[in-house]
């Protein structure tokens, strides 16, 4: 007969609880900005990196939710408008990623202009160009969607804006549903250059006139960046007014706890197939 051997069954449950946390599946946001502060740098609420305000870009009361702030960046004329987080390297060599924003853009024009809401320039940049959302990767080509979201910007509404690169598909979202597939030629992933990360218009831009070109008009709130490719069901969530991105992650289960409950499994298995050892009984004559 098999005897209950605990040492074995702890064994058995740990290795139990590291397979299932290592498979465990989350939403891996890496950067978060809010713009709630309403003055000064806005803190990154994941991991460091605040975005400071530079020139007129400020920070206004209209918001996705009706409340908080939001970031303004809004000017027509040099000295143009961004915020600034300085050399990060949170997307450099990334193969997937997710950058999400609300915006709320008081112009979009359909010239060989660009809106940009995230840019780190010779990297990574995402907003609208021709009227429509373009994602650039490492200065090469931009993948710009055939459909014009003018039909749909500015309406002076907030509008929430996510690209999803699972190289090489791109794929663009408007408030939570697809809005267009396209592919990166150049099969690339951004690369680790020193410069700013910045919102609304690119922090190393020597060249006010390119400034210009660049400069998104209006507001823009809730920037988002993730490492992985986030799923349609997650997207329509985060395009939800309120929606604190950071309630998108799923908590890997802890690996104590894990083992905990398997040891009580394989326990209570044991007991069954091993019943208590009665004292034998005598029969008298």
């Amino acid at each position: 007969m098999i005897r209950n051997n605990w040492k074995l069954t702890l064994a058995v449950a740990v290795g139990l609880a590291v397979s299932l946390s290592a498979t465990a599946v989350r939403a891996s946001i890496i950067a978060y900005w809010k713009f709630d502060t309403g003055a000064g740098p806005t803190p990154n609420e994941v991991a460091f990196g605040d975005a400071t305000p530079v020139n007129s870009a400020g920070y206004d009361a209209d918001t996705p939710d009706g409340g908080g702030f939001s970031a303004s960046t809004a000017a027509a004329v040099a000295p143009f408008d961004w915020f600034a987080v300085g050399d990060v390297a949170y997307l450099d060599g990334a193969n997937q990623f997710t950058i999400s924003a609300w915006v709320n853009p008081s112009n979009i024009i359909t010239a060989a202009t660009r809106h940009l809401v995230v840019t780190k320039d010779q990297s990574y940049e995402f907003g609208f160009e021709n009227g429509g959302f373009t994602l650039r990767i490492n200065n090469g080509a931009r993948n710009i969607s055939t459909g014009l979201v003018t039909g749909v910007l500015p309406d002076g509404n907030w509008h929430h804006i996510a690209v999803v690169y699972n190289n090489p598909a791109v794929n663009y979202y408007l408030d939570g549903v697809l809005f267009e597939a396209v592919f990166n030629p150049d099969n690339s992933f951004p690369n680790d250059v020193a410069q700013s990360l910045g919102f609304g218009n690119r922090p190393d831009e020597p060249n006010p006139v390119d400034q210009s070109d660049l400069q998104f008009f209006g507001l823009f709130d809730e920037i988002s960046l993730w490492d992985n490719p986030l799923t349609p069901e997650e997207l329509a969530r985060l395009a939800v007014p309120g929606t604190d991105a950071r309630a998108l992650i799923i908590p890997e289960p802890s690996a104590l706890l894990l083992a905990a409950f398997a040891a009580l499994l394989l326990l209570g298995r044991t007991r069954r197939v091993c019943p208590r050892r009665l004292p034998a009984r005598w029969d008298v004559y």
